[in-house]
């Protein structure tokens, strides 16, 4: 598929995101859990994975959709708690979090909770009102915004 072929592989690539990556650059070290909320289509997946390589993690992404019961985290737990062997972090993503049940989320904030500095949690979601507020404050919110028409039609004519 083309589109997979310039999908932005570091932050100088990524369209009219500037905040976002500035919140997410400014926190390293200063928080483990980032909640990537916006529409469908601005790069939330996309940036988490950037994130993963800019801050020499070794990426493990979900998707909430499919993986989303208490024993689905309960299996994150036990992998989160291990220090990564040849990467400064380990870095779960989780594609469509707003999907995760209620004893999902209990068991996820456990984790979010106990986790070592080297493991960070990226939250990817449309649906952020979906995230129980429990997690929202232990969380750095990193909001994501439209692409507008202008830098899209610029960026697919360099394309």
């Amino acid at each position: 598929m083309w589109a997979l072929d310039y999908r932005p592989t570091n932050f100088s690539e990524v369209v009219e995101q500037k905040e976002a990556i500035k919140t997410l650059k400014s926190s390293i070290g200063k928080s483990t859990t980032y909640i990537l909320h916006g529409d469908s289509g601005v790069g939330k997946t996309t940036i988490a994975r950037i994130f993963a390589n800019h801050v020499n993690g070794e990426a493990i992404e979900i998707n909430g959709a499919d993986t989303n019961g208490v024993d689905d985290v309960r299996n994150l737990i036990s992998s989160a708690s291990y220090i990564p062997a040849f990467n400064d972090y380990r870095v779960f993503i989780i594609d469509e979090c707003h999907m995760l049940t209620t004893s999902a989320w209990n068991a996820l904030l456990k984790v979010l909770e106990e986790s070592p500095k080297t493991t960070l949690w990226m939250l990817c979601t449309t649906e952020y009102s979906k995230i129980p507020q429990t997690i929202k404050s232990r969380s750095t919110i990193v909001p994501l915004k439209r692409i507008s028409k202008p830098a899209m039609k610029d960026h697919l004519s360099k394309i």
